[in-house]
């Protein structure tokens, strides 16, 4: 080949770079309507906030204390937050959909809150998005979502988290060596030194070949903070009641949820995220299900899900009434796990015929059917 001209390199230096777009612009996402739940699904429909100003929204949804003390409040107020509805005025799609996914993290709805900030492309991110998207993967117990953020997150957060965030995906990816590198770097950082660091190198050495055994110790460990509960529950820790106690409700939602928990472990979380309304009374009785199936048939005498079983195939009514008194005098101060029993025998409440046998406890048998909307 001959050698190039001074005219032909000039021409070639002048050439810019071609632009790889992950998506064709047909497929790319609108901001200015944005959901997961369309109308005919039973969304709220594209105009469910009105004509109100997007930065009164957003203020009102950012000031709002949560969670919110009614049940059937929070779980009309979480149709509302994930119908695909219209971006208002006075602000733009990704930080109204980040807003949105701020309140339901605060509710306990990490995975509602997961996929609303999903249905963003990531092209379109701002600051504040990917904060809340960072919120959103630990809510999940889901380092991984963070990976397909994490280079843009870096060109506008100089949040030391996105750096951990960074090692971690390059183990999850194969790449030992360059996690390695980078998370000796977030080690090195003042904030990566203590447990927030340890434990973002102990998600590192989950990975292939990083040849990383982390011991985590909590003794000196005093908060609870989102990347700590994160990293923990990803790598099945168990984290210490003394630590779960300083945090709210919404994080015992979270933990709910938590896929590598065993079930048992998570019973009286399980019990809250159904009384904030998170969890359906189907949820409940499936998750009391899936503890019976892990419980020794030699330990399942007197237990809760043998009494569920009771009051849900016992022959006769007393029996059925019985099984129920007893799950609903549960001896708790907790108030959660009192109305958590009413929702777990709604449907065996349900079934009951009106009889003698029920008579003394109407209030409860009706208490409980309501919990879970079976008011026809």
């Amino acid at each position: 080949a001959k050698p190039l001209t001074d005219e032909e390199k000039a021409a070639l230096a002048a050439l810019e770079p071609p632009v790889l777009q992950d998506l064709p612009p047909s497929a790319r996402r609108s901001t200015a309507n944005i959901g997961i739940i369309e109308a005919e699904d039973g969304g709220m429909g594209a105009v469910a906030f009105g004509r109100a100003n997007g930065d009164y929204l957003s203020t009102l949804m950012r000031n709002l204390r949560a969670p919110i003390a009614s049940r059937w409040a929070s779980i009309l107020l979480r149709r509302a937050l994930v119908s695909k509805v219209n971006t208002p005025a006075a602000v733009t799609g990704a930080d109204w959909a980040a807003e949105r996914a701020w309140l339901l993290i605060r509710m306990g709805e990490a995975d509602a809150a997961r996929l609303l900030v999903q249905s963003v492309d990531v092209d379109r991110f701002t600051p504040k998005m990917f904060e809340v998207a960072m919120q959103a993967s630990l809510a999940n117990a889901d380092p991984a979502g963070l990976c397909p953020l994490v280079e843009s997150a870096l060109e506008v957060s100089k949040e030391p988290a996105w750096r951990a965030a960074r090692a971690v995906c390059s183990a999850l990816a194969g790449e030992s060596a360059q996690a390695s590198a980078q998370i000796d770097g977030v080690r090195s950082k003042g904030p990566g030194r203590g447990i927030d660091g340890l434990l973002a190198e102990k998600v590192v050495g989950a990975g292939g070949n990083t040849r990383r055994a982390v011991v985590i110790e909590w003794d000196d460990v005093t908060t609870l903070t989102a990347w700590r509960y994160g990293l923990a529950t990803a790598t099945g820790l168990a984290i210490p009641d003394r630590l779960m106690a300083t945090t709210g409700s919404h994080v015992r939602a979270w933990h709910a949820r938590a896929p590598l928990l065993p079930a048992p472990d998570r019973t009286v979380n399980v019990e809250i995220a159904a009384a904030l309304g998170v969890l359906s009374s189907a949820a409940l009785v499936d998750h009391y299900g899936a503890v019976g199936d892990a419980t020794d048939p030699a330990d399942s005498n007197g237990k809760p899900f043998t009494m569920l079983r009771a009051a849900y195939a016992a022959q006769a009514t007393p029996q059925r009434l019985d099984a129920m008194r007893q799950l609903w005098d549960v001896q708790t101060q907790s108030e959660p796990t009192r109305y958590a029993r009413l929702i777990l025998t709604a449907r065996a409440a349900g079934r009951m015929k009106p009889s003698e046998e029920g008579a003394n406890d109407i209030d409860r048998l009706i208490a409980s059917m309501l919990s879970a909307g079976l008011d026809v």
